[in-house]
């Protein structure tokens, strides 16, 4: 019972406590681990108003290794999705994932006359393959603009 109460606890609260791991993840240990827990566990004994004794406690901290498993498999899933994707918009652009904001926007601008629709106005279904094209390659440059812009 204290565990899963401790485990929806976790899933309310981590977003808020994810910068505290973040900011220990340098020099990250076991240690650095049980005192994220420690800091969980107390903030969670204090707005319970519970008791623990050690079997809960030990409980509560496997309980709690398991969340953070799931927690950084999510993450590094969605940093692997995250490079497929850019990938892909590096491979739209025609281009080497090593190159700067201004060779992509380069890359674009070439990318665009080569597949630009009215280009195929004569040709109705090279200019729908030249549409889809182009706008695979207006996503890329988007997505491109974004990231260099942080």
């Amino acid at each position: 019972m204290l565990v899963d109460r401790f485990i929806e606890f976790l899933k309310i609260e981590w977003n808020d406590w994810a910068g505290v791991y973040d900011e220990k993840k340098t020099a990250q240990s076991s240690k650095t681990e049980k005192s994220l827990f420690e800091q969980f566990f107390s903030v969670f004994s204090d707005e319970t108003h519970q008791k623990a004794s050690p079997a809960d406690r030990e409980a509560a901290y496997q309980a709690y290794q398991r969340f953070r498993n799931q927690q950084q498999t999510a993450q590094q899933q969605a940093q692997q999705a995250q490079i497929r994707q850019e990938a892909k918009y590096f491979d739209a652009l025609e281009i080497n994932p090593t190159q700067d904001f201004d060779a992509i926007k380069t890359a674009y601008k070439k990318a665009m006359k080569k597949y630009h629709p009215d280009r195929y106005a004569g040709n109705s279904e090279k200019q729908q393959i030249a549409q889809q094209i182009s706008q695979k390659i207006n996503e890329a440059f988007q997505y491109f603009e974004r990231k260099f812009q942080k």
